[in-house]
């Protein structure tokens, strides 16, 4: 059997003396590639090639990590379903090579690659992509007819084009939209998490998208909100995902949410979601009021199980004064309490065993 995967990690930059021990150790996997090795060693600068291990025709993964390359000379691998390009600074700055030798790529993590201008993915047999951006292109752009999972952090690219008809499952994490935003229709979508200073901009991505399931919003970490655009209601939620049945709301969410429902009057509820069975409320450590939780209450059906983590660092009076007050004057729903911090996992209450914070 023929080597079929392999990762390769290095230090900032390969030095030659590093890049002979790994090819050493390759060399010794696989005796047949000896002679390539050599031929290759005295030609190693600080910016190199990839490494004559890719050329194996048989291959299917590949993983490389920390690393600067250089794509001069790299030849088509027509067997390669999956890869994995971590902190790599890349001499193909609109990826035209990436596509052109990796055609039938499922799988392709990009995390951290840098030297991309206006990088453009374009693979018809793409299935997953996770991508990281760690500088800021002028556009991006992803053509991929058959993929379902889009992971996409980025900052504030002036174009953003989505042609992924198929796509099932979206987590776009971007500060900003700056420009033009092009998207194709996702009819497919059941699952979206979105992170933004513009929250208000879901409508314009997701406008049709009709077959989602489950929904998390959170605001993208930031000091300021942008309200350039309109305030971000509860509104454009359930008009964008009416058929959503599980909402997780994030406390930078919230925060923009509460802003909506400042002197906000009964004749603002006029709908309801009729298929929300789970509602996951995370509140922000300086906002334990509930009044606001009360306004989206009055959108919930009594059948909705309603969670709500409060920040660890509060008050534990407070923290017990909420949750009696909630049971209190909303009994018809059923309840779930937790608590969530900073760079920790959430954990919730079991109140059976569980008498205080």
């Amino acid at each position: 059997m023929g080597l079929q995967g392999t990762c390769l990690k290095t230090r900032n930059f390969l030095t030659p003396a590093a890049l002979r021990e790994c090819l050493r150790v390759l060399n010794f996997i696989l005796i047949t590639l000896r002679e390539r090795f050599k031929a290759y060693l005295p030609h190693c600068k600080r910016h190199i090639g990839f490494p004559p291990i890719v050329l194996c025709c048989n291959l299917l993964n590949l993983e490389m990590k920390n690393a600067s390359l250089s794509v001069a000379g790299l030849i088509p691998m027509l067997n390669l379903i999956t890869l994995r390009l971590e902190f790599i600074r890349l001499d193909d700055e609109d990826l035209d090579k990436v596509n052109e030798c990796f055609p039938f790529l499922q799988i392709l993590k990009l995390i951290g690659v840098g030297g991309l201008r206006k990088p453009k993915i374009v693979l018809t047999q793409l299935r997953i992509c996770h991508w990281t951006v760690s500088n800021f292109p002028l556009s991006l752009a992803i053509h991929a007819p058959n993929l379902v999972e889009l992971k996409l952090e980025c900052v504030e690219p002036k174009y953003l084009v989505l042609e992924t008809p198929l796509l099932s499952q979206i987590d776009l994490k971007i500060k900003k939209p700056g420009g033009h935003i092009k998207v194709g229709s996702f009819l497919y979508l059941k699952s979206v998490r979105m992170e933004t200073l513009y929250l208000k901009g879901i409508k314009q991505l997701f406008e049709g998208c009709q077959a989602v399931k489950k929904l998390e919003l959170e605001e993208f970490n930031s000091s300021k909100t942008d309200e350039s655009f309109g305030k971000f209601t509860v509104l454009d939620i359930i008009s964008t995902f009416p058929n959503v049945n599980d909402l997780k709301l994030g406390p930078g969410a919230w925060n923009q949410l509460e802003t909506s429902f400042v002197g906000c009057r009964d004749s603002y509820i006029s709908c309801e979601w009729r298929n929300l069975k789970s509602l996951t409320i995370k509140l922000p450590p300086d906002d334990l009021n509930i009044a606001t939780l009360s306004v989206l209450l009055k959108f919930c059906i009594p059948s909705c199980e309603v969670a709500v983590l409060l920040h660890k660092d509060s008050p534990d009076c407070t923290k017990n004064r909420i949750i009696a007050r909630c049971a209190g004057n909303f009994p018809r729903y059923k309840w779930k309490w937790g608590i969530w911090k900073e760079s920790c996992l959430d954990s919730f209450l079991d109140f059976q065993n569980d008498t205080n914070f």
